[in-house]
C-alpha cells in the first residue's frame, strides 16, 4: 500500500493489484499509523480526532479495498507457467546509426555486426506456434539495432506468421520499433496492410535529435525519420518513441513537438543504462518528472478532447494498468510469456538479456530448456533467479506499475566490453515520480474528463474496454 497524502484528495494505491483509490480524512489517518496496530489502539490514538463509528467504517472500508490486513498480508501465490505467446525477433544487430547513449552498443549487443538467416527467422516462428498451443493470440516484435537492415526477412515472418495463423485459427499481432530512415512508401503500404504496429525512435527537434541520433558518418537522421511520415498518414498504429537522457529531459516539449508532427501518439521512455555519459543524473531526472506534471496538466487544461487525449498517451500504459486492478501475469512490462531469439538462433527470455550468456535458455534448433527458463517449483522465470535487482524491486510499491522495459535492466545494462554502459539508479527515482504523475492523472481525468478517460483506454485496448453507464472511482467509492 501507498498513500498519496498530498494530492486533493488523498490517494492510496493498492499495489499489489494497481488499484487506486480515494481515501477520507479517517481513513488517512488510519493508514497514517505504524502498524500492526489493535483496535484498542487505533481508538486510543484517533479517538479524540474521529467519532467510534467513523473509525470503526474506515477499517472496514479499508480492509474491504485491500489496503488493511488482519493479522498479515497473504503470500502471493507462485507464478504459473502460461502458453508461450510472444516472439520477439533481433533480425538485425546492426544499426545505420550511432546514438551516443545506445545500451546495446549501437546496435551490435557487444559482438559482431550481424542480421538474422530467414532459416533461423523460420525456426522462430514455428517454435513460437508449437509452443502457443491453441491460444487464440499471438505476437511477433521485431527489434535491434535496427531492424529494417534485413527487410527481407521481415517481411517473409510477417508472411509466414500471418499465413499459419490462418491455418491454425488464431490471430497474430505484429510490432516494430524503427529509426525510420529505412521505411519507403512500398514497405509502409505492406505493413499497413498487415496492421504492424510501427514505432518510429525520435528524440525531439532536428537539432536536439541529430545531436542523439546522428548517421554513421555523423550526419543528421531527423529528417530521413521523419520523411516516411507522409505515407503514414491517418496510420492509427503509428507512434513516437523518445528516448529521455540528460541531454533532452524536457519531456513535454519532446511530447509537443512530436505530436505537431501529426503522429496519432507519443511515448516517451528515460533512458536505462545509457553509455557515452548521457545516463540520467539528479539535475536530468527532477526535469523529467517535472515535465510529466507538466504535462499531466495539460490534458486536464486542453480545450477539447482530442487534445486531451494526444497528450495523455504517455501515461496510458499506467492507465490500463490501474484500470485492469490485477497483478503482473508475469513480472515484466509484456504482460505475456516472453521468448527472444537473437541472429544467431540462441534464445533468450526477452530481447532485453540477448548476448547474455548466462541468460540463454536455449536455441531455434533445440527448443526451449523450461527446466532451465523456469523455476517451477517456485514459479520464478530465469531472469527473477538470477538478477539481484528482482529482490529490490519486490519491496517496491512502484513495482506493479514500473513502465521501465525490464526490472532486471537496471541492475545488469548490456553495453560494450569496457563496461561504459552506467546506471545511476536515477532511472528508478524518475520512474516512481512519473508513476505519482500518472496516479493523479488517472483520478483527475476520470473525475473531471470522463470521456477523455474512456477514449483512452477504448483506444489502448482496441475497443475491448467499453465505458460504464455509471463511472466507477468517484468521491467515497
Amino acid at each position: 500500500m501507498y498513500v498519496l497524502a498530498a494530492s486533493d484528495p488523498p490517494l492510496a494505491l493498492d499495489v499489489r493489484h494497481s488499484r487506486l483509490y480515494r481515501l477520507s480524512p479517517a481513513e488517512l489517518a488510519v493508514l497514517g499509523l505504524p502498524s500492526p496496530f489493535t483496535s484498542e489502539e487505533l481508538n486510543a490514538v484517533l479517538g479524540a480526532q474521529f467519532p467510534g463509528e467513523a473509525l470503526d467504517a474506515a477499517v472496514r472500508r479499508l480492509v474491504d479495498r485491500g489496503l488493511l490486513f488482519a493479522v498479515r498480508v497473504p503470500e502471493r501465490e507462485p507464478l504459473a507457467r502460461g502458453p508461450l505467446t510472444r516472439l520477439e525477433l533481433g533480425v538485425a544487430e546492426d544499426c545505420n546509426l550511432r546514438c551516443p547513449y545506445c545500451f546495446v552498443s549501437q546496435g551490435s549487443f557487444g559482438g559482431p555486426r550481424r542480421v538474422m538467416s530467414w532459416e533461423v527467422a523460420r525456426r522462430a516462428v514455428a517454435l513460437l506456434f508449437a509452443e502457443a498451443g491453441d491460444a487464440p493470440l499471438l505476437q511477433i516484435g521485431f527489434y535491434g539495432g535496427e531492424p529494417l537492415l534485413n527487410i527481407p526477412v521481415v517481411r517473409a515472418v510477417i508472411s509466414e506468421a500471418t499465413q499459419l495463423a490462418r491455418e491454425r485459427g488464431q490471430e497474430v499481432r505484429f510490432d516494430l520499433i524503427t529509426n525510420g530512415t529505412r521505411l519507403d512508401a512500398d514497405l509502409c503500404a505492406f505493413l499497413r496492410a498487415h496492421k504492424v504496429a510501427i514505432q518510429i525512435s525520435l528524440d525531439g527537434p532536428p537539432a536536439v535529435n541529430d545531436a542523439l541520433r546522428p548517421r554513421l558518418g555523423g550526419q543528421g537522421s531527423y529528417r530521413a525519420a521523419t520523411a516516411p511520415l507522409q505515407w503514414l498518414d491517418d496510420y492509427p498504429l503509428v507512434q513516437g518513441r523518445a528516448t529521455l537522457t540528460c541531454a533532452n529531459p524536457e519531456v513535454d516539449e519532446i511530447v509537443e513537438h512530436l505530436l505537431a508532427l501529426a503522429l496519432p501518439s507519443v511515448v516517451a521512455r528515460p533512458v536505462v543504462g545509457a553509455e557515452g555519459g548521457l545516463g540520467l543524473d539528479e539535475a536530468a531526472s527532477a526535469r523529467i518528472v517535472a515535465g510529466y506534471r507538466r504535462l499531466a496538466e495539460q490534458v486536464l487544461a486542453a480545450d477539447n478532447d482530442e487534445q486531451a487525449a494526444r497528450r495523455a498517451a504517455p501515461f496510458v500504459g499506467y492507465l490500463v494498468k490501474l484500470l485492469e486492478g490485477a497483478p503482473r501475469r508475469v513480472p515484466c512490462q509484456q504482460g505475456v510469456w516472453t521468448v527472444a531469439c537473437a541472429a544467431d538462433g540462441r534464445l533468450y527470455p526477452c530481447k532485453d538479456m540477448a548476448a547474455r550468456w548466462e541468460y540463454v535458455i536455449g536455441t531455434v534448433w533445440t527448443g526451449i530448456d523450461w527446466e532451465r527458463a523456469y523455476d517451477a517449483g517456485r514459479g520464478l522465470l530465469l531472469c527473477q533467479q538470477r538478477a539481484a535487482k528482482k529482490r529490490e524491486c519486490a519491496s517496491c510499491w512502484g513495482r506493479e506499475l514500473c513502465q521501465i522495459s525490464c526490472m532486471h535492466v537496471c541492475l545488469e545494462p548490456k553495453g560494450d566490453a569496457a563496461g561504459e554502459a552506467v546506471v545511476s539508479g536515477w532511472e528508478c527515482a524518475v520512474q516512481l515520480g512519473v508513476i505519482e504523475a500518472a496516479l493523479g492523472l488517472f483520478d483527475a481525468l476520470r473525475e473531471r474528463r470522463p470521456a477523455v478517460f474512456w477514449r483512452l483506454l477504448q483506444q489502448a485496448t482496441a475497443g475491448e474496454v467499453a465505458a460504464p453507464s455509471v463511472l466507477a472511482g468517484r468521491a467515497g467509492e
